[in-house]
């Protein structure tokens, strides 16, 4: 199912696995979404200046260690500090910390993880966006 009323979502991939960005990447634009992809973090960060400066959502295997995801997941953050941040891992402690949690980080998807799973964060995240985006802005003209 396309989005429809939802707000279509920009969304950066960032995996290793070319099976894990082909499928998810076919799944999300399916359900109507740009995806933009990475094969890792360090991809992302080299290309940030050619990659369009504004994200929704960023997908990530960190594949590392949790002080290095923890780190990689501050830096996006800091770089991409409007989108929420999804996290597929093994390794569930990796978002444990209060520290990732102020770091964007909207949910972790443990894996193996089934598609819908990650179908139904997506569609929350994008009926809120759309939620948002009609919220009416009040100009004042003060003077």
């Amino acid at each position: 199912m396309q989005v429809r009323d939802n707000y279509k979502l920009r969304i950066f991939l960032i995996d290793n696995e070319p099976i894990a960005i082909e499928t998810l990447q076919a799944l999300l634009t399916d359900l109507g979404h740009e995806v933009i992809t990475f094969n890792s973090s360090n991809n992302l960060f080299e290309n940030s200046g050619k990659a369009p400066h504004f994200t929704d959502l960023i997908l990530i295997e960190p594949n590392m260690p949790t002080e290095e995801a923890d780190k990689v997941i501050s830096e996006i953050h800091q770089l991409y500090p409007e989108a929420d941040i999804i996290v597929m891992t093994d390794y569930a402690p990796v978002i444990s910390s209060k520290k990732s949690i102020s770091d964007g980080v909207y949910a972790c998807l443990n894996k193996p993880f089934r598609l819908v799973e990650l179908e139904l964060l997506v569609r929350l995240l994008s009926e809120g966006r759309a939620d948002f985006r009609y919220i009416p802005h009040v100009t004042k003209n003060i003077g």
